[in-house]
Formats: C-alpha cells, sequence, structure tokens
C-alpha cells in the first residue's frame, strides 16, 4: 500500500468533498497526479477541449486479474445510465444503445432510463 503525507491528504480532501447539498449523487470521482503518483495503465493523449489542446489520461476500462483489478469492465461495471432532461433523449438513447452493445453489455435498453424531468427553457 502506498503511504501518504499529510499534504496528500489535504490535497484529496479538497479535492474529493463534496458539498451535502449534493449527497444524494453517487457517482464516482477519480483524481490521478501523474507526477505524484504515475501510472502504467493510463494513456496520455492530448486532446482539444473547448478549443483549448491539452492533456488527458484515458482509463482503459479492462480488468487487470493479476493485479486484483476485476469488475472494471463496462457490463460489470454499468449499473445504469439516465438520460434527461434533453430535447434529444431518443437519439441519445439510440446513441447509448449501440454504444453498449459494442462493449458486450446484454440487453442494453435494461440499462438505459429515460428521465421524466422536464426540460427547462
Amino acid at each position: 500500500m502506498i503511504g501518504f503525507e499529510l499534504a496528500d491528504l489535504r490535497i484529496f480532501g479538497v479535492v474529493c468533498t463534496k458539498h451535502p447539498g449534493f449527497a444524494e449523487e453517487r457517482e464516482w470521482r477519480v483524481v490521478y497526479s501523474p507526477s505524484m503518483y504515475p501510472s502504467n495503465h493510463l494513456i496520455r493523449a492530448i486532446e482539444v477541449i473547448q478549443g483549448v489542446p491539452q492533456p488527458v489520461y484515458k482509463i482503459p476500462l479492462k480488468n487487470i486479474p493479476e493485479e486484483g483489478l476485476v469488475g472494471a469492465e463496462i457490463p460489470e461495471l454499468l449499473d445504469r445510465i439516465i438520460i434527461g432532461p434533453t430535447q434529444y433523449r431518443l437519439a441519445i438513447w439510440e446513441a447509448f444503445m449501440d454504444l453498449l452493445r459494442q462493449a458486450g453489455v446484454a440487453d442494453p435498453a435494461k440499462k438505459i432510463v429515460l428521465s421524466n424531468i422536464p426540460l427547462r427553457q
């Protein structure tokens, strides 16, 4: 196990603390600091985001059982996808259906939920 310094814990605390008003959102957060804790598994790429070229690190969603990482592939990892509110819900639904099929998810329609929250304009 990697030992953490007090400064590391402060950084992780600031980056990972969530406002109590968002407690119902149960998302994962991934924080990667290649200078502090480099990884051979993440893939560095240059992407243009809103016109700005910048480095991004991609996480291959692959199991690495020899290192104790299992359950990381899409069919195992995904509980559900909630779409909405958006005016393009059916187009997004169709796109996710195709992507989940490509990722090997059996019966992807059971994983996609269309939100009934109305779109505010």
